[in-house]
């Protein structure tokens, strides 16, 4: 029993590849130094999906190929929401990018690929410490009244975000989850409202952990 909690050599490779990586970008040496953000990540997702699996005896990586392609790839379009919103605000920017239009676009993708692989890794290996399992709360009912100021703050949070960017840009962040949230409930869709509705808060609070 006590074998299941070593890591494998993939674990330990990217374990060792993390700390690589950051000792090269620190001495600038290429191409860790303009692309750290895209190897930490993608490292640091090996890392934890290597340690899923030596405790559950399945991870995202190791046994669900098909859901991590899908979640790469739906990371990517999500990001690039962001960004498209981002071109016309300019509230942040890139430097140090390779000016050849194919590494840049290639290594921009690979990295935004890593957003929602890396927060619901995270989750999965906080879910599986269970240091929420005992988590519960009274079960209640929403009323559409509630869900309906739920989606107009999301609105109103994009609106904002959008319209004074150097103050309220960081809602843009909370908007999408308070417009989706409120419709994924309404459509009979898996929710963390209906979660909360049924007692459970463990997977809100893996997700803000995470």
């Amino acid at each position: 029993m006590v074998k299941r909690y070593y890591l494998d050599p993939i674990g330990i490779i990217a374990l060792i590849a993390l700390f690589l990586s950051q000792a090269c970008m620190f001495l600038k040496l290429e191409p860790f130094f303009t692309w750290f953000y895209l190897f930490a990540w993608w490292f640091y997702i090996l890392f934890i999906d290597s340690i899923i699996y030596k405790l559950n005896g399945n991870s995202l990586i190791r046994s669900r190929g098909k859901e991590i392609l899908i979640l790469s790839s739906w990371s990517v379009v999500f990001w690039f929401i962001f960004e498209t919103v981002n071109f016309f605000l300019k509230n942040w920017y890139y430097i140090n990018l390779p000016a050849n239009d194919f590494l840049r676009i290639s290594g921009i993708i690979l990295a935004f690929a890593t957003v929602l692989p890396g927060i619901f890794e995270t989750a999965e290996l906080i879910e599986l410490s269970s240091i929420y399992k005992y988590k519960s709360i009274k079960n209640f009912k929403f009323t559409a009244y509630f869900l309906w100021i739920l989606f107009f703050t999301g609105v109103l949070f994009a609106l904002l975000s959008i319209t004074f960017p150097k103050i309220f840009f960081p809602l843009i962040w909370g908007s999408f989850t308070l417009t989706l949230e409120p419709i994924l409930y309404m459509l009979g869709g898996r929710s963390l409202l209906k979660d909360l509705e049924n007692g459970n808060p463990s997977k809100i609070l893996i997700l803000l952990t995470s």
